[in-house]
């Protein structure tokens, strides 16, 4: 990550095969640009956030611009629903869990607006913290969804 580049945010539509809801859902995507403008994807960039330790910060500022986004869009009476992938860092992290519980009860995150995304292989490696912060999650109204499952032999 270069101290010039500016992270930026895009969502790309996600068509379900049956909803019920009158709702729209999107998959949150962070993009990191370069000097030169151009646009390094998450698996370009994300690795080397998780190992200077930075990860959790580029997290909270996504779930923030998230909260935000679906915050401007109810309203304008626009019901949507973000998907927004999560480093393990969450799972233990009390205190971005407390910031998140912090919003649901001021009423800036609404439930069922919201899915955190986690890699299997992460939940896997912190089996007890994951059940914690699913649970904690879930009594917000935010749903999980685990990425990274291969069901082939």
């Amino acid at each position: 990550m270069t101290p010039s580049g500016e992270t930026a945010r895009s969502v790309q539509p996600m068509v379900a095969l049956k909803n019920s809801k009158d709702e729209d859902h999107y998959q949150a995507l962070i993009r990191l640009q370069e000097p030169d403008g151009r646009l390094l994807s998450a698996k370009d960039f994300i690795p080397m956030a998780e190992r200077m330790g930075i990860i959790s910060h580029i997290d909270q500022w996504v779930a923030r611009k998230a909260i935000s986004i679906i915050n401007a869009s109810l309203q304008q009476d626009i019901h949507l629903h973000l998907f927004v992938s999560q480093a393990a860092d969450l799972l233990d992290n009390m205190e971005r869990l407390t910031w998140l519980r912090h919003k649901h009860s001021s009423g800036k995150l609404h439930e069922n607006t919201l899915t955190f995304e986690f890699r299997l292989a992460d939940v896997a490696q912190h089996l007890n913290s994951a059940k914690i912060c699913f649970d904690m999650l879930h009594k917000m109204g935010v749903t999980t969804l685990l990425t990274g499952v291969n069901f082939s032999t």
